[in-house]
């Protein structure tokens, strides 16, 4: 196969990720992705299955384009295509974590989903109350070098 054919079907790649991108970016809108709970769920699995092509596409485009323009890009050119498909890989690798590693966090370990991480957020215990918020206006609100107690921030 001669590098013209490689550099065109590099190009489709490129324009397949794009399309693909576009389709994820829609699903998004009606499958919730942020809540850990839900990341077994089939639509989770196919938003980011979909991510995961769509990157794939991408590094081959990316390939294809550099390549393309090989001799005219100079020093710069390297740079700047280093620097794409690290993060596309790295970007990547964290779609990956999202797809296989989540899952299976979400079931071993059902802790905090979006809905109820505002409790978290004003954590309490029985005997001092709420802890969030200036230490004047909460006199149980211990410094962190004291005993027991998350600390105040003001």
């Amino acid at each position: 196969m001669s590098s013209s054919n490689l550099i065109r079907l590099a190009g489709l790649a490129a324009l397949g990720s794009g399309m693909l991108a576009v389709i994820v970016a829609l699903l998004r809108l009606v499958v919730d992705i942020d809540d850990p709970a839900l990341a077994s769920t089939t639509s989770h699995v196919i938003v980011f299955v979909l991510y995961l092509c769509s990157t794939t596409l991408l590094l081959l485009g990316l390939v294809g384009l550099y390549t393309s323009q090989l001799e005219t890009a100079g020093i710069l050119g390297l740079a700047g295509f280093l620097v794409a498909f690290v993060g596309t890989v790295l970007a990547r690798g964290a779609l990956w974590f999202e797809l296989f590693i989540t899952p299976a966090l979400a079931a071993a370990a059902p802790g905090p989903s979006k809905r109820n991480l505002a409790s978290l957020a004003s954590y309490s215990s029985p005997s001092r109350g709420p802890s969030v918020g200036p230490c004047s206006e909460q006199p149980h609100c211990v410094a962190p070098s004291n005993q027991g107690g998350p600390p105040c921030f003001s």
